[in-house]
Formats: C-alpha cells, sequence, structure tokens
C-alpha cells in the first residue's frame, strides 16, 4: 500500500445459502481518486485470534478467512444478490498480524469513514419488537420528509408526538418501549472508539 490508500473489500454477489467470497484491492478514501465503497461499523464480537473451532469462514482471493459469527452475519446481511458490493471492513481490510500495517491504517480511519459513501451500522438480529420499532421510526421519517417537502411548519416535536400518541393507543405501548431499550443495550452503543 502507498503511504494514503486503503484496502477495499468487494463482496460477490450471491444468495443467502451461497458461500460468500471476497476480493480485496488497493484504492483511496477519497472520492477523487478512489471508488465509492461504503464503511461498515460493528463490533466484533468476540476474540478474532483466538484458536476457535467451527468460527464461520469466508473466501477472501481464494484464501479461507476466519471471523467473528457477528461479521460474518452482517456480511450475510449486506451481500445484495444482483450486484457485488464494495466495504471498508477493518477486521478484513487491515491485515491485523502486521503491526506497522495496522497502526498505519488505523491512523486513516478517519478519512475512511469520512470517504465512504454511507457507513453502514451493524446492530446485530432483529428481533421481532425491535422491527416493529424500526417500522415505527421509518414512519416518522417518512412524515418528517413529507412534511419538509411540502414546506409544512410539522416539525419533529410534533411528529414524534404525533408517533407517542399513536403508540399509547396501540395493544401494547410497553412492547415499543422495551424493543428500544432493548437496542440501546446493543453492545456497539456500548464500544470504545
Amino acid at each position: 500500500l502507498t503511504e494514503d490508500s486503503i484496502r477495499l473489500l468487494r463482496v460477490q454477489k450471491g444468495w443467502s445459502t451461497d458461500d460468500i467470497i471476497c476480493y480485496l484491492f488497493e484504492s483511496y478514501p477519497d472520492q477523487e481518486r478512489g471508488v465509492a465503497y461504503k464503511a461498515l461499523s460493528y463490533t466484533w464480537g468476540g476474540l478474532m485470534h483466538m484458536p476457535t473451532a467451527g468460527l464461520p469462514k469466508v473466501l477472501v482471493d481464494g484464501y479461507e478467512l476466519e471471523l467473528t459469527e457477528n461479521l460474518y452475519t452482517s456480511l450475510g446481511h449486506i451481500r445484495c444478490h444482483d450486484l457485488d458490493v464494495t466495504l471498508w471492513v477493518d477486521a478484513i481490510c487491515i491485515n491485523q498480524q502486521d503491526p506497522k500495517d495496522k497502526g498505519h491504517q488505523v491512523k486513516q480511519m478517519g478519512k475512511v469513514y469520512a470517504g465512504a459513501d454511507e457507513v453502514l451500522i451493524w446492530l446485530g438480529q432483529c428481533s421481532d419488537t425491535i422491527h416493529a420499532l424500526l417500522e415505527c421510526i421509518a414512519w416518522v421519517d417518512a412524515r418528517a420528509t413529507e412534511a419538509q417537502a411540502v414546506g409544512s411548519r410539522h416539525d419533529w416535536r410534533i411528529l414524534c408526538r404525533r408517533f407517542v400518541s399513536l403508540q399509547l393507543e396501540s395493544e401494547n405501548p410497553s412492547e415499543l418501549r422495551q424493543a428500544l431499550r432493548e437496542l440501546l443495550q446493543r453492545p456497539w452503543f456500548r464500544r470504545i472508539w
């Protein structure tokens, strides 16, 4: 790698039953010289270097690479069935066995996240209650977007009050509060940067 280049991971398109096949390539974290990519923010979910039998594997440049269960699951959810996805994933794009590379690449992480088209946050598998909560949040976001598009005076406070009143009329309002608690207790929210 050059002084300001990074590795990116191209995740080959595939179905959920297919093996996850990836390729590493050199690029830059800026749009002028590099390619479009998404950065993945997640928790490792276990020690990567422990010799544990049964860790899930992906193929990277033709070689098997063991991943933590959390990272493997996130890649399975991010992968598309009809097109390749280009990602920056720290555990794969940084050579974890090379202290020099690791030190150099870690210093570039600010540029990596700033240069990404999107930063994907993987919080883990979604329970039914969290799924319902996320649908409610999407509803509030859609109403806010509509209100903004037509120049409405509705702001987030009004929309949130409306959302809360609708939820209080639902069969079990405490379910959504519990889902929010469950979501905010995910390890990603407790990680140390």
